[in-house]
């Protein structure tokens, strides 16, 4: 997670301080991933490497290959919450958190 972490930091932090910006929404993310005690290690390990590609693409939002890269993370990580239980922490916050992200990527 410590490389997960650096690709956050490098983040530019919310212009809004009323409103998350994507450095907020992938710790968030990322947290979730970590206490969420439905996934596996390995999922979990593999979720982070998700976010991880998310946080490098947001560096660089507005490139076509960018965008591709967060897209293909993004269903990863909705597929990852499919098998889990409703109730699980991670469902709740990947379905509040990636329709914002794809809007940050411009994403349909």
């Amino acid at each position: 997670s410590g490389n997960v972490n650096n690709s956050i930091n490098q983040l530019p932090d919310s212009d809004q301080p009323e409103k998350p910006g994507i450095k907020e929404i992938l710790s968030n993310l990322q947290t979730a991933i970590e206490t969420d005690t439905n996934l596996g290690e390995e999922d979990k390990i593999e979720a982070l490497e998700q976010v991880k590609k998310i946080a490098e693409a947001g560096q660089k939002p507005a490139e076509g290959n960018m965008q591709k890269i967060a897209k293909n993370a993004l269903t990863f990580l909705k597929g990852l919450t499919v098998d889990l239980p409703s109730t699980a922490k991670l469902v709740k916050t990947c379905g509040s958190l990636i329709p914002v992200i794809k809007q940050f990527f411009g994403l349909p």
